[in-house]
């Protein structure tokens, strides 16, 4: 798990665990999602945003965080494009498994997406044997 990974997962963790102004424990849902999207300002770098769905069934009014850092988002649903992949992820693997799913999708003409993608993580930081992964691009609807 990198850094980055591993703080924000950190991060939410603790407010599903109470860190909230109504203290309030909230179930773990998966995959637990990273959108990533390229940085405008940097070749290299990319921006990323860690999160997992929160039901409105079981969660309809989210408790606000008191880490300023995280924030509740309300998300439209999305139709994506999936590759499944197992083992400890990296980026180097999911940047594999990413060009695998846009080379199959290119392929038989299917449009997605270039300027965002997504990694899910359906396993536990400390699952150590058959984890579940994939990488996710944001379907195009046909025109």
């Amino acid at each position: 798990m990198s850094d980055m990974s591993s703080s924000g997962f950190s991060k939410l963790f603790k407010y599903i665990s109470g860190n909230n102004f109504k203290e309030q424990k909230i179930a773990m849902t998966r995959p637990v999602l990273v959108e990533i999207k390229p940085n405008p300002r940097s070749t290299s770098d990319r921006l990323y945003k860690m999160g997992f769905y929160m039901s409105a069934n079981d969660c309809p009014s989210p408790p606000m965080p008191k880490d300023s850092s995280v924030f509740i988002e309300h998300r439209q649903p999305l139709k994506v494009y999936s590759r499944v992949y197992s083992g400890f992820s990296d980026e180097d693997k999911m940047n594999k498994e990413l060009k695998r799913l846009a080379s199959s999708l290119n392929r038989i003409g299917k449009s997605y997406q270039t300027d965002v993608y997504f990694s899910a993580s359906y396993a536990s930081p400390f699952q150590l044997f058959y984890r579940r992964n994939e990488v996710w691009l944001v379907a195009v609807p046909d025109s």
